[in-house]
């Protein structure tokens, strides 16, 4: 995730790394790494624990398939689980089970995986937006960062200038390929 340096929300916390030097060259052997402005990325991967916060707050009836049954059934890297009757699901972080694990390998500290272009932007609206509690929708995952209408799949949308919801710029975003680079 990146964003305009604010590292907090409710329940969901990133230590952001700043990163200077606006309109710097692009690396000469990849053409990539130019950016225009000052931004924040965070320093690690949005992990199991904030993945479970999150579809917690927004999925107990999960519109747009942010859960995906292979979070729970790959043994290398499964972490979240699904329990409940449809429509009040409630996820929980599983150990790992595959290869041998380090101490660091917990439940919730090692990254999601399972998800696409479409969750993760979801997960931006969502810190975009406070954290809300609430069913998917405009003022939970559909808009903030991302104007995304139920999208699933396809083309990447444009980020949003302005967060309709809070009036001013979107606090959390996906990077693009320079400013990852």
């Amino acid at each position: 995730l990146a964003g305009n340096g604010a590292a907090t929300a409710d329940d969901v916390r990133f230590e952001m790394a700043n990163i200077g030097n606006p309109k710097n060259p692009a690396d000469p052997a990849t053409g990539l790494g130019r950016v225009e402005r000052t931004f924040a990325i965070s320093k690690r991967s949005v992990t199991i624990a904030e993945c479970v916060t999150f579809l917690n707050a927004v999925a107990k009836k999960d519109r747009h398939g942010l859960y995906n049954p292979l979070m729970a059934s790959d043994p290398m890297i499964a972490g979240i689980r699904r329990d409940g009757p449809g429509g009040n699901d409630v996820y929980s972080a599983i150990e790992p089970s595959g290869a041998v694990q380090t101490a660091a390998a917990t439940a919730g500290g090692r990254p999601v995986t399972y998800v696409n272009w479409f969750d993760v932007a979801r997960f931006a609206n969502w810190m975009s937006n406070g954290q809300p509690v609430g069913p998917q929708g405009p003022t939970t995952t559909e808009d903030g960062a991302y104007r995304l209408d139920g999208a699933v799949g396809g083309t990447a949308v444009p980020r949003n200038l302005v967060n309709p919801n809070v009036g001013g710029a979107p606090t959390f975003y996906l990077p693009t390929e320079n400013p990852w680079y």
